[in-house]
């Protein structure tokens, strides 16, 4: 395994081979040569690295980055650049990287799009973008981090947890749990399985399902005062604590229809 550094050029060099590591050191210059890795090997690269002082675009949303990130047990798509929008299709022989991760300060964007399926997104600063059809299994936002996941048509996430920052989304969950930040729902016939709200806000926008959801503390927020359409949650459990007022606009919303009576709980989550 060797690592290949990218400073202040346009096109990565030639050489990098199946196991290979990535690392953008610095520069403002756009990169948009020799940055197709899709058919390097059965794994693809070890990591792809960038640094804070990298500030320039990768690819471009017509001709992304190509490569299946996959190759040993710390294999890591890491962004910490200090701006820039990079471009990134997971494609190789499984179409899998293992983690995507944003973090750091910085302007930075991220967009997954074309093919693939990223195992983990963390994402605690920064944009990162899950266009479809690429899907996301476990989602983790913290601090000021922004997921982006348009398009209810594509593959819903298993796991979201929210603890800071913002999940947008247009597609379900089957679970999400949320202890700070905000998840803002906007598609039209999402599913959700369980919603834990320990805090933060969970908006909810669109018409779509709700197995059950537990709204655990005064520190959380169900806000459906922008539904605009129907949507129904088969079972509501509400703990000690939680506002009065929010869950009576809850319960006496005509769009939200609750299956099951509202099953109230004492004492602490």
């Amino acid at each position: 395994m060797a690592s290949d550094n990218v400073e202040n050029t346009a096109t990565i060099a030639a050489g990098v081979t199946d196991g290979d590591d990535i690392f953008f050191v610095q520069g403002a210059t756009n990169v948009t040569g020799n940055i197709d890795k899709s058919g390097l090997g059965a794994n693809g690269l070890g990591k792809v690295h960038l640094a804070h002082p990298w500030v320039a675009d990768v690819g471009t949303s017509g001709t992304p980055f190509k490569a299946e990130i996959s190759a040993d047990s710390d294999s890591i798509f890491d962004n910490k650049a200090g701006g820039g929008t990079f471009f990134y299709a997971i494609d190789g022989s499984a179409d899998v990287c293992d983690l995507v991760r944003s973090s750091g300060p910085g302007t930075r964007r991220t967009v997954l799009q074309t093919i693939g399926t990223a195992t983990v997104v963390e994402c605690a600063s920064g944009i990162v973008d899950v266009n479809t059809p690429v899907a996301a299994t476990t989602v983790r936002i913290s601090g000021t981090g922004l997921v982006n996941m348009p398009d209810s048509s594509s593959t819903d996430p298993t796991l979201v947890e929210i603890g800071g920052g913002s999940w947008v989304t247009e597609r379900g969950a089957t679970t999400l749990t949320v202890w700070g930040g905000g998840a803002d729902v906007n598609a039209g016939t999402n599913a959700f399985g369980t919603v834990n709200l320990h805090g933060g806000t969970a908006m909810w926008r669109q018409s779509g399902t709700i197995t059950a959801l537990n709204w655990l503390g005064p520190l959380g927020v169900f806000d459906t005062s922008k539904l605009g359409r129907a949507m129904t949650i088969t079972t509501v459990t509400v703990w000690a604590g939680v506002d009065q007022n929010a869950l009576h606009d809850l319960i006496a919303n005509p769009l939200i229809t609750i299956t099951n009576p509202v099953v109230y709980r004492m004492g602490n989550a």
